[in-house]
């Protein structure tokens, strides 16, 4: 039986609840989004799809592959954007700002050491991000001109630091409520 999963780096609650809570703050403002709930929010490093249950062991220890000889890194969170582009918005998240490089390395690596259990090189570059919430239907003209404005509004928001100290392999059940994420294997970061 597989199980949906993906790698991603937690985060702090109070990062998770300040991202939450603009979002709210969109909400109220009058975009139509389907905000994701704190305990959803993490800066995903590669969705790994439908895996069989088998695999879980041999992604940690891929993952452990990966993170051999990393430091710790810290982040800052800050700004918004949409996934695409603001005309055709699906996903608005939150940046990641900081050594990037240190991540796209991780990224690169986890990349690397998951090609011999199956895992295609992603095409796509990756874009590190704090996904905050979903449209379900395209944005009208008002909710677009609303959209502008609150990404330029919200260009210097700080939303918090965090660090590069694990990464976790996660399974992703979707419910009506929203996708429940159950941690499957933890890796640490920069403790070798």
């Amino acid at each position: 039986m597989g199980i949906r999963a993906f790698i991603a780096v937690p985060l702090p609650n109070e990062v998770k609840e300040s991202i939450h809570s603009l979002g709210r703050e969109l909400v109220e403002s009058g975009l139509r989004l389907r905000l994701v709930r704190p305990e959803g929010i993490h800066c995903t490093l590669r969705f790994l799809g439908d895996i069989p249950e088998s695999l879980v062991e041999g992604v940690g220890d891929a993952m452990e592959e990966a993170a051999r000889g990393m430091s710790s890194v810290s982040f800052e969170t800050g700004g918004i954007g949409v996934f695409p582009n603001p005309l055709k918005a699906r996903v608005i998240w939150v940046g990641v700002k900081g050594n990037i490089a240190a991540l796209e390395t991780l990224y690169q690596r986890l990349q690397n050491a998951l090609k011999p259990l199956g895992f295609q090189r992603e095409r796509r570059g990756f874009s590190p991000h704090l996904t905050m919430g979903r449209w379900r239907s395209p944005l009208n003209a008002s909710e677009r001109e609303l959209l502008k404005e609150a990404i330029h509004r919200h260009k210097e928001w700080r939303g918090g630091g965090f660090d590069l100290r694990e990464m976790v392999l996660y399974r992703s059940q979707l419910q009506p409520s929203g996708a429940k994420y159950t941690p499957l294997y933890r890796v640490k970061i920069g403790e070798r």
